[in-house]
């Protein structure tokens, strides 16, 4: 009896450490109720800009700049000054 608790006990912890450890996103939630296109809906302002082909942090350049994600998977795009629609 003690030796089937102690099993169930190292099951439980093995499958809890792997189901923890195992996030798809780094940052995002453990677990969400919304959809990918749920949660990034909305305008979002710019933390950093870089330029990763030319290896440039355009930060400064954009700071007053907005993404606008859409429910339908669109977005418009401002950097402060323009709107730039894709």
């Amino acid at each position: 009896m003690k030796s089937h608790a102690l099993f169930r006990n190292l099951i439980l912890f093995i499958f809890l450490f792997a189901f923890v450890s195992c996030k798809k996103y780094e940052e995002g939630p453990f677990i969400s109720l919304r959809s990918k296109i749920n949660r990034i809906e909305g305008k979002w302002k710019f933390q950093k800009f870089i330029d990763h082909e030319y290896h440039q942090d355009l930060t400064s350049d954009f700071k007053d700049g907005l993404v606008n994600f859409k429910k339908n998977g669109d977005y418009e795009f401002s950097d402060g000054y323009y709107y730039i629609l894709e």
